[in-house]
């Protein structure tokens, strides 16, 4: 059996327990024969995973990021003025509120720019992730360890994507600040060498 062979098999029953497990707690049918019965190990399994089947107070905290919003970003390649573009953004939640996607369009450097994410948080693991793809390349960037500070209403995550500039991957530090209903900040920094270099800062205004 090949490596691919015991992953898909991984996956694919990973998948099965968790669709039945949120069917399970979402129609709970005791009188229906068609079940079958499972195991006390498949129960407690079960169980244990529809402790964390519906969203938690963490994916309320990213209830003010919902709705369009206009964009005003500044970038910078190296020291001095930033480039200045701007362009519009959309967070909306989808399956129940467990998880949000953003997509934007708009400019950079002068060329028309697209994005997508997906935002989670993973109630079991206590974390926020991402996923982020655009028009700009084909990979698949992936955002980890995201975590939220309620004094200070700031998302922090961190990356480590591949380095444009040659081999291995560079570090990044991602925060998105909750100004009010109405505004939030996004800011990119590059934590190359052990230190911060501000790389973007976005600001984000609701569209009336």
């Amino acid at each position: 059996m090949s490596w691919k062979q015991v992953v898909g098999g991984l996956v694919g029953g990973s998948i099965s327990i968790a669709v039945a497990a949120g069917i399970a707690l979402a129609e709970p049918k005791k009188d229906d024969v068609s079940l079958p019965k499972m195991d006390p190990q498949m129960e407690a399994m079960m169980a244990e995973m529809a402790k964390y089947a519906a969203p938690g107070p963490e994916h309320k905290w990213l209830d003010p990021l919902v709705g369009k919003w206009t964009m005003s970003n500044k970038s910078w390649m190296a020291p001095g003025d930033p480039h200045v573009s701007d362009g519009t953004a959309e967070y909306k939640w989808i399956l129940d509120g467990r998880f949000m996607t953003y997509a934007a369009k708009g400019l950079m450097w002068g060329q028309p720019f697209e994005g997508f994410e997906l935002i989670a948080y993973d109630r079991r693991a206590k974390n926020y992730s991402a996923i982020w793809v655009d028009n700009t390349s084909t990979v698949l960037y992936t955002i980890s360890s995201g975590s939220y500070d309620d004094a200070t209403k700031t998302f922090t995550f961190n990356a480590e994507w591949p380095n444009p500039m040659g081999e291995g991957k560079t570090p990044y530090k991602l925060t998105t600040k909750i100004l009010g209903p109405d505004s939030h900040v996004f800011t990119m920094y590059d934590l190359s060498g052990g230190k911060e270099t501000k790389m973007m800062e976005t600001t984000y205004t609701r569209a009336k």
